[in-house]
């Protein structure tokens, strides 16, 4: 696993991106072969390796989004679904939780870094860097607006709370531009 320091634009620990497992041989995650992406990506899911099936899988936290993007991957893989296919029915078993009410306790990445450490997931989920970027953005026409990991939670889970009703009131208010017309 590497290690990038933090503030310098990586997202911390990047074990999937640039993985330090042998059967990579030094390559990254983008330059190896589908196959070979699966076998590493697997390492990781102790619950399926015990033959734990969940039923549905809980997100803390924005960082936490990935589980829902690798979801969708492997179903896409698996099934043969198309992109909004895969993901609604990902959605459905997703659940997110929230602990920081304020604007500046939620992740936020340029769309240049996103295009950089996501593009070949993008590529392997179907769909363009800029329609993975517009998962992470309130407003996905806003090529000003950064990618947000919170946001890419919201749009990938059936449903979300906070840790307390004054939390959720809150977290509801902050996000409420996600359900424009919704009450």
């Amino acid at each position: 696993m590497i290690e990038r320091p933090r503030g310098s634009g990586g997202f911390g620990y990047d074990p999937i991106f640039v993985p330090d497992d042998p059967r990579a041989g030094g390559r990254t995650f983008a330059e190896l072969e589908p196959g070979q992406k699966r076998a590493i990506s697997h390492r990781a899911r102790a619950l399926e390796a015990l033959g734990i099936k969940p039923d549905v899988f809980h997100m803390n936290e924005g960082h936490s989004a990935f589980l829902a993007l690798e979801r969708i991957s492997t179903t896409i893989e698996e099934t043969g679904l198309p992109f909004g296919e895969a993901r609604e029915l990902c959605a459905a078993s997703n659940v997110f939780t929230t602990h920081t009410p304020v604007p500046a306790g939620h992740d936020r990445f340029s769309p240049e870094l996103i295009e950089e450490h996501l593009g070949p997931l993008a590529d392997a989920l179907g769909i363009s860097q800029q329609q993975i970027i517009a998962l992470g953005r309130v407003n996905p026409e806003d090529p000003a607006e950064e990618f947000c990991m919170t946001v890419l939670a919201l749009k990938l889970a059936h449903s979300a709370n906070g840790v307390s009703c004054l939390h959720g009131q809150i977290s509801r208010n902050m996000w409420r531009p996600l359900w424009s017309g919704r009450d």
